[in-house]
């Protein structure tokens, strides 16, 4: 599990965005929520937001004890 708080990471976003596209065939100006759709994949921003929930879920239901 990867959880070191939000960090925007607009660059690894970008670098992302750039290869799934070259790896489809498609224009740059293609929307990118398409790319995510067709590959089945959530933004970064989307996977950090989803492991906080996660793990904040996860320190609300455990045990008192430990």
């Amino acid at each position: 599990m990867r959880f070191w708080g939000f960090v925007e990471g607009t660059q690894i976003e970008r670098v992302h965005m750039e290869f799934c596209k070259k790896l489809l065939g498609v224009k740059k100006s293609t929307q990118n929520e398409f790319i995510y759709g067709e590959m089945g994949r959530l933004s970064h921003k989307a996977s950090i937001y989803y492991d906080i929930i996660k793990y904040w879920l996860k320190c609300v239901h455990s045990i008192d004890n430990k």
